[in-house]
């Protein structure tokens, strides 16, 4: 994936996209390389399959067994503890957290099989 440069963390003026873009950049281009270089064949297929997908802006939906980490689903798209088939996510229109959904191009949701069939729901 392409390393935002320095500007374009602070043009968006909007906090929540610079927290999430202000990383070291260098350790996660070595965490990678790393990590590529022991994946199986199976895993790299998966890993170019869903690469490919994002560079393209084709999307999708892929699910992958393995460990994950990062923020609850609950906390990131503002879920409600209690789900109904009328539930919404709380996420108002135009604020920093709906800015950054908008420009994500992928979302990595650890065990999205475990969740209430209500959470992917389309309606």
């Amino acid at each position: 994936m392409p390393i935002p440069s320095d500007p374009e963390l602070y043009s968006h003026n909007n906090g929540l996209i610079y927290k999430e873009l202000n990383y070291d950049k260098t350790t996660l281009v070595e965490e990678l390389e790393n990590l590529l270089s022991s994946i199986t064949k199976e895993q790299n297929k998966v890993f170019d399959t869903i690469m490919g997908a994002v560079n393209s802006n084709k999307g999708g939906f892929y699910f992958v067994h393995g460990f994950g980490g990062g923020r609850i689903a609950h906390s990131r798209f503002c879920i409600p503890l209690q789900i109904t088939a009328e539930s919404t996510c709380n996420i108002k229109q135009n604020s920093e957290l709906a800015r950054i959904l908008i420009q994500a191009k992928l979302i990595i949701w650890d065990e999205a099989p475990l969740a209430n069939r209500f959470f992917l729901s389309t309606r």
